[in-house]
């Protein structure tokens, strides 16, 4: 096939049917009840944070819808950190995400099989680059948050710092070895969800966060950082907006 108007828009018609799962029935959900005494506060950003983040970044990562480098916001680190700080600052006090931010470019990435079969390919969204410095700083600061009040499921070993697939191996092992050191038998349940994480559902995440202690003005702007987003489908050389 070589219409690229007609390749993304099968990659954007496939892409729908794995994120449009059915919305999840609020009233199904457990009764609210918090998981903690404790409160996260929303993180100010201040310029050597900003700094720090902007020194980060790769220079060689892809560009997002925006078309702006990160090599170029490495260079110029010192220079924007205060800028950026003071927006950042006011998108936090606004509790709303920009709406020209939630623009994400997807490129479909072929993972095995025949080329031809849309199913086949991975799709990966760039987000702008200017979104990723404010991101990468809240991710910082609700992580850090979940770690030191020990919030996160300790067998958990996905996305986590000091942690890969040999800690769960390790944990694993473990378990069996204690259990056939005491004469018990072992069962293990392997499940493997397709797109897990393309099918989460946004109302059921929220609701988790605020029972882990993320309320007010912070989980305002993460609502608004989830819901309304877009793409601009990439195949080759064309973009198809959607």
């Amino acid at each position: 096939m070589h219409d690229e108007y007609v390749k993304c828009n099968l990659f954007n018609e496939y892409s729908a049917t794995i994120s449009n799962s059915p919305a999840y029935d609020i009233n199904k959900l457990p009764p609210f009840h918090f998981l903690t005494d404790h409160r996260l506060l929303p993180p100010t950003f201040d310029p050597f944070q900003v700094f720090r983040v902007l020194s980060s970044l790769h220079p060689n990562k892809c560009k997002g819808f925006d078309n702006l480098p990160s090599r170029i916001l490495k260079i110029c680190s010192q220079s924007l950190a205060t800028p950026f700080s003071l927006l950042f600052n006011l998108i936090l006090s606004s509790e709303v995400f920009p709406t020209s931010w939630k623009t994400a470019t997807v490129i479909p990435i072929h993972k095995t099989g025949s080329q031809t079969v849309v199913q086949n390919y991975r799709p990966i969204a760039l987000l702008l680059s200017l979104s990723k410095v404010f991101e990468k700083r809240l991710h910082k600061h609700i992580y850090s948050y979940l770690e030191y009040h020990k919030l996160l499921i300790p067998n958990n070993s996905g996305f986590r710092k000091k942690h890969s697939i040999f800690t769960s191996l390790l944990g694993t092992c473990h378990s069996l070895y204690q259990a056939y050191n005491s004469n018990l038998s072992s069962r293990i349940v392997f499940l493997d969800i397709s797109k897990a994480f393309d099918c989460v559902d946004h109302t059921c995440l929220i609701f988790k966060l605020q029972q882990l202690g993320i309320v007010g003005s912070l989980l305002n702007l993460l609502t608004s950082y989830l819901f309304h987003r877009s793409l601009s489908r990439s195949s080759g050389p064309f973009s198809f907006g959607s």
